[in-house]
């Protein structure tokens, strides 16, 4: 059964991808690539659109075929029951894992912006059970969060970036390019799909979209602007501190944002308010992903609705978020989270869809030898 706070339409669809998305390291992702590609790291995102879009044309592969269906239901009868149980709990297991990170990503950046004196267990424990309320609500408040969020957020946001531009240009740190050939910018490219872990939805979406024959145009437009807008962040950090320097910063973004403020005009905290945008952004997030762990849960035990499935996920969530001693764990968790969105993202889809058309086979040729049966 189908609620009407459990659907959304397609506008919903853009702007909560828009919103979930916007989290995507755009904080500090720029130092990740730097670390990988050096003066380089500008062409990683542009690198990333087709292959997010190919991942996404998979995913809407699938959900053409069973649009009524989420992974969770039309998965055993591909893959068989044993294989399913395995691949239902890796795909629970990942988004645990991504929300754990994002949180400890949430804590580390409000201590060291606005609450430098205030546990990062509070922080982390606040936020969890702020937005486990809004999952409570459905699908369908998120996405109308989302909406707002992002028609506020975002205008500021990318004007605050474009005010980096004011003292440098990114184009002398950009030079000489794939100086050290293509190869290592082709794999951050392809790997960088790992990183935009909502893409992971679309196993659980299409049968809470009102319609689901425009999914594929609305989120191909909505990863590609969202992109973009992290493309400007990485040519603006570039520009600020080049590719050797930023190997350095822990928040390029935001410290390239501390580099344009004035004393004792208006644009003296540019990144209070840049802070306070990303956080609105990562509140729909975190709800988001919260949903999809409730959502999925739901779906593989049989339960009538996720209400009561996200209360029990938190402490679960909370020592992940923990785990991660230092920075350079976090980095270490952040890399292995990306290999295993590429499995999620890329390869999972496709083998699901090579199942289907194995599937489709033998009942082609039932169908086929019935007709023969029927004329003789």
């Amino acid at each position: 059964m189908k609620y009407d706070n459990e659907r959304i339409s397609d506008i919903s669809l853009f702007f909560l991808l828009s919103a979930a998305i916007t989290e995507v390291g755009v904080l500090e992702m720029p130092r990740l690539f730097a670390e990988s590609v050096g003066r380089d790291l500008w062409l990683v995102p542009l690198l990333m659109i087709p292959v997010l879009l190919l991942s996404l044309y998979l995913f809407c592969l699938l959900g053409k075929r069973f649009p009524d269906e989420t992974v969770f239901e039309y998965g055993p009868r591909l893959l068989g029951r044993p294989f399913a149980q395995v691949l239902f709990a890796v795909l629970i297991a990942y988004w645990f894992l991504v929300t754990g990170r994002m949180m400890r990503d949430f804590a580390d950046v409000v201590r060291l912006t606005l609450l430098s004196l205030t546990p990062a267990e509070v922080i982390i424990g606040s936020m969890l059970v702020s937005a486990t309320y809004l999952v409570r609500k459905g699908l369908e408040p998120i996405s109308r969060a989302a909406t707002i969020i992002i028609l506020i957020t975002v205008p500021i946001g990318l004007g605050i970036t474009m005010l980096t531009y004011i003292k440098t240009s990114p184009v002398m740190n950009m030079r000489p390019v794939l100086a050290h050939g293509p190869w290592k910018v082709l794999k951050e490219g392809v790997r960088g799909v790992g990183l935009v872990e909502q893409l992971s939805a679309f196993f659980v979406f299409f049968p809470f979209l009102s319609k689901p024959e425009k999914a594929w145009r609305t989120a191909a437009i909505s990863v590609v602007i969202t992109i973009l807008l992290f493309a400007n962040v990485t040519f603006s950090t570039l520009a600020v501190f080049g590719p050797v320097e930023l190997v350095h910063v822990r928040l390029p973004a935001l410290s390239a944002v501390q580099t344009v403020e004035q004393p004792f005009i208006f644009i003296e905290s540019l990144s209070s308010f840049y802070v306070a945008t990303w956080i609105a952004q990562m509140f729909i997030t975190i709800a988001f992903m919260l949903w999809l762990i409730a959502t999925g849960i739901q779906k593989w035990l049989g339960h009538r609705d996720h209400i009561g499935l996200a209360t029990p996920a938190l402490p679960i969530i909370y020592l992940i978020s923990l785990s991660p001693a230092n920075v350079a764990a976090l980095d270490k968790l952040i890399r292995i989270q990306e290999n295993c969105g590429v499995f999620i993202h890329l390869i999972l889809p496709l083998i699901l869809l090579i199942a289907v058309r194995r599937r489709r086979k033998p009942e082609q040729t039932n169908k086929q030898q019935g007709r023969e049966d029927g004329d003789s």
